[in-house]
């Protein structure tokens, strides 16, 4: 009798840990599934919002697509009162598709789009007329897909002057 109590007891605590087996495995593919939906609902969210011309500025984290690069978005704030400011020069982490830097003092913005050269920018002054900038007032540089660079000219950079970028 003594002996039959151990194997039962020996065949209950191996189902107990075929059971908790189990529900490590599950909460698992219950994690994965709700990062991969996490995911594809801030994928279709930006797409529409980019679609739009809207800005979105409350998603703070980075997601990993097909090709494992790291994908925005990026925003930073620049306020420069050195008396001889210097360029501003970013390093996002990830190969942005769009580039936004503003000089909220003034209302000045400089846009960037994929496919553009990595010169030129689409340049929009306080009074909205908006010109294709081949100066270099803004360069995005993506052909080190590693660590891509976004570079705001020292003629752009004025003394007190606030500045904004955003990339994604």
């Amino acid at each position: 009798m003594k002996k039959i109590r151990l194997s039962l007891f020996a065949a209950l605590a191996m189902c107990a840990a075929a059971v908790v087996g189990m529900a490590a495995s599950a909460k698992d593919a219950v994690v994965t599934f709700a990062k991969e939906t996490a995911v594809k609902a801030h994928e279709a969210v930006t797409g529409f919002m980019f679609s739009q011309g809207l800005m979105l500025g409350v998603i703070t984290s980075n997601r990993k697509d097909a090709q494992h690069t790291a994908r925005g978005p990026m925003s930073y704030s620049h306020f420069d009162d050195a008396a001889v400011p210097a360029a501003i020069s970013l390093l996002p982490g990830f190969k942005p598709r769009y580039v936004c830097v503003e000089n909220a003092t003034d209302r000045i913005k400089y846009e960037w789009y994929d496919g553009m050269a990595k010169t030129d920018c689409i340049m929009t002054i306080a009074n909205g007329t908006r010109t294709l900038d081949t100066g270099s007032k803004l360069s995005v540089d993506i052909t080190d897909g590693f660590q891509p660079t976004i570079t705001v000219a020292a003629a752009q950079v004025l003394q007190n002057k606030q500045f904004r970028a955003y990339a994604f």
